[in-house]
């Protein structure tokens, strides 16, 4: 059976609850919410699985005390650069995300590098085939995005 991650996230949360109806049969269902926001709708409409918690897991990371190196960025940059045929790289992905213009760099760089880690990590520990989403327009999904190719996942949006 294929593993298939739905990432709720706002109105997605009711989208994919509903077509999780229809799935559970034919996947294995991955339940990663925003944030407890999330977390509760899923539990008030009777999803007892197992549901990861993505703002606490990168919370988590960040508390961790999260050191950055070189090699770990040029690896991601190099990533980067691959998957999206030169298009973009790691300064590009950070200047594109809205979200970051009241981050500093080097804030950027650490939430970036405790995306990577949550993403690797998740697709890697769950052999994970599929993510479904929204369409790719913040950090927090185009490095799962980015994640998804490099280890043969499809990102679905």
């Amino acid at each position: 059976m294929k593993n298939l991650v739905l990432f709720h996230r706002l109105e997605l949360t009711e989208m994919f609850l509903a077509l999780s109806k229809h799935l559970d049969k034919s996947f294995s269902l991955i339940h990663v919410a925003y944030s407890n926001h999330e977390v509760r709708l899923l539990r008030e409409h009777g999803v007892s699985d197992k549901v990861i918690c993505f703002k606490d897991e990168i919370s988590k990371l960040l508390s961790s005390d999260l050191e950055i190196n070189t090699n770990d960025l040029k690896m991601l940059d190099d990533e980067i650069l691959e998957v999206t045929n030169g298009n973009f790289n790691l300064n590009g992905a950070i200047q594109s995300d809205r979200g970051f213009s009241v981050l500093n760099y080097k804030e950027s760089l650490i939430l970036t590098s405790s995306y990577s880690i949550f993403w690797e990590n998740l697709i890697i520990n769950n052999n994970v085939d599929f993510i479904m989403h929204e369409d790719i327009t913040l950090m927090m999904n185009f490095i799962c995005a980015i994640k998804c190719k490099k280890y043969n996942a499809k990102y679905i949006y």
